[in-house]
This record gives C-alpha cells, structure tokens and sequence, in this order.
C-alpha cells in the first residue's frame, strides 16, 4: 500500500511537468497565431480600403523565414518561456553535484556527442526517405530551410546563441533538476525524449534525441548548465551555421566533377568535401571512443530511484508526460501532413473584385 502510494506521488511529479511543458507549447503556438491574426488583419483591412480587395502583401508575412522564426521566438521564450517557470518552480530542484569537466574529458564526450548527432541524422535521413516513398511527397527538414533563407546575423542568433541557451534551460537544467531523485538513467531519457520531440521534426528527431542524451549525462556528472550550453552552440555552429553560411551550393559543381570537369573543383566545393570528411572521420572516432568507454559511466543512486519494472508505468503513463509525448507525436504528424497536402493559397480565396 505505501509503495503505491509512493509510486502515485512520483508519478503526479512527472506528471506535473509534462503539463507544465506541454502548456508551454500551448501558449507559444496560440501567441504566435494571435500575432500573425492581429498583423494579417491590419494588413488585409489597410489593402481593402486602398484597394478593395486583398493582395499578396497581407498573407505574403507568413512566407517570410526570418519573421516567422523570429516570431516563434518571441513567442516561446519571451511569451511562454517564463509562464513555464512559473508553473515548475514550486517543484524543489535537486541539481547534479558540481565538477570540472576537464579539456580531456570535454573533448572526449564533444566527439562521442558528433558521433551521436551524426548517427541520429542518417537515421532521421533514412525515415524521412522511407515517408517520401510512401508518400510520394518529399518531406523536406522545414526548420533547417527555414533558418538557411535568414541573413548570417539572425541565423547566427537564432540557431547558435538563443536555441541552444534556452533549450538546455528547458530540457537539462529545469527538467533534470526537478527529477533526477527519482532516477538519473530514467531522466536523461526522458529529457532527450523531450527534447527531441520538441523540434517537431522528422529530420531532426533522431540527431536531437541521441546528441540529448550525451548533453543530459555531461549535466548530470558536472552540475553546471553552461557547459552543455557551450556544447550545444559548437555543435550547432560547426555542423549547422558553418555549412549553411560558408559553404556554398556545391550541388551543380559536384554534378559536373563526376562528369570529368576538373573546373567544377571550386574552392567552395573543396572545402565542403573536406568538412564531410572531418563530419564522418570525427563520427568515426567518436563511435570507438564509446565503445571503449560506455562501461565508465557512472550514474548516481538517488534517495527516491523508481524500482525496476516500475520505470515505464511511473515516468511514460504519468498523464503529464503521456500528454506531452501525444501532443507532439501530433504535430510532428501533422508537419508532415502538410508536406504531403500542400495548404490552400489563401490570397485567392479571400480576393475582391476592384
């Protein structure tokens, strides 16, 4: 009887967060619609009274890439992000002690950590063609386009300064904190899993899953969030922002060199091989490093560890959390969706005659 009654309140603990952050998707998504209703209704009625009718300009906002990230931005940390805190910080934090990583051991864990991300993109990148053949639509990575039309100094914001800041607040500090008693190996799962359902994106999903894990563990061994936040940003400069800024189109060039046409070897085109090859040889050595070293790693007994058997049913079936995992399994169902049924153009449904 004590046990389930244990049982019960650790699970209502979980459950509580997957409210919490599941409401924080809520309140972004509804911020971010209220927004463009109030600036596509400005517009729109502007145009009617200059011109009788509605033109490109009033749902042309919503195709541009840099305002709509910047807009989601807004909405998720500016909007959402502190409601958010103020739903989870009645929930006493138990943070991970606190420790120096060491250049060796920093090191040692970053190529572990490409290793990861570029497994879980070649993962993503099967799945996603697999969808595409069923489909016959091509299921394109929407949040890399998106962020690969934006200027350098935005792109460089949005995807090396802001995202991986307020991503390991949400995902490591706040989540692993609040939950890491009841079991640090349940909780590093549980926080990449989050983590990665909430890019909401097939492509994405698998990278961020498996890079969420080594970002949870070097969390929990150190105690200090700035560390996996200065990973995070590497990791998203090296193989995000350097290829979308510095390396050019290749894909012509590439085309003509298997051709025989030596003037296709560009600069542009040489560096972009040579940067593939540091991408896979670095996979490489970082898959041998974690096989020779995932029998270290070391996990802290906690004062309230769920007991085996137990872990599913406590962390999963919490209603909270089972409603977090839905919600988002939804919407990246529906990101795809959209892929496959293209939405209706609006500006000639809603047109007038002069």
């Amino acid at each position: 009887m004590m046990v389930a009654m244990v049982n019960k309140a650790v699970r209502n603990e979980f459950s509580r967060m997957g409210i919490s952050y599941t409401l924080f998707g809520v309140i972004a998504t509804a911020a971010q619609f209220v927004v463009l209703f109030v600036i596509i209704f400005a517009v729109t009625f502007r145009e009617i009274a200059l011109y009788g009718r509605v033109v490109e300009g009033a749902f042309g906002v919503t195709s541009d890439s840099t305002f709509m990230i910047v807009l989601s931005m807004i909405t998720m940390y500016l909007v959402a992000f502190p409601i958010l805190y103020l739903m989870i910080r009645k929930l006493r934090p138990y943070p991970p002690e606190r420790h120096a990583l060491g250049f060796g051991r920093g090191m040692l864990l970053f190529v572990i950590g490409i290793c990861a991300m570029m497994a879980g993109a070649l993962i993503g990148n099967m799945v996603s063609y697999g969808i595409s053949s069923l489909t016959g639509a091509e299921i394109s990575n929407s949040t890399i386009d998106a962020i690969s039309e934006m200027d350098p100094v935005p792109t460089i914001l949005v995807s090396v300064i802001i995202g991986p800041v307020m991503e390991e607040l949400m995902f490591r500090k706040f989540l692993i904190d609040r939950l890491r008693i009841f079991g640090e190996k349940k909780i590093m799962v549980l926080s990449a899993l989050m983590f990665a359902l909430f890019h909401t994106n097939v492509y994405q999903f698998f990278y961020a899953f498996l890079l969420g894990l080594v970002l949870a563990y070097i969390y929990l061994r150190t105690g200090r969030i700035r560390y996996t936040i200065f990973f995070h940003m590497l990791i998203n400069f090296l193989f995000g922002a350097v290829p979308m800024l510095f390396l050019t189109d290749t894909t012509d060039a590439a085309a003509l060199l298997e051709q025989g046409d030596l003037s296709a070897l560009t600069p542009g085109l040489v560096a972009a091989i040579v940067f593939s090859l540091l991408q896979y040889g670095l996979a490489l050595v970082g898959l041998i490093l974690f096989f020779v070293n995932i029998k270290r790693a070391v996990f802290q007994p906690q004062p309230y560890e769920i007991p085996k058997g137990l872990g599913f049913k406590t962390v999963y079936l919490a209603p909270g959390i089972a409603l977090f995992i839905i919600a988002y399994i939804v919407l990246t169902a529906a990101s795809i969706l959209m892929e496959v049924i293209p939405p209706p153009d609006l500006t000639q449904q809603f047109e007038f005659l002069p």
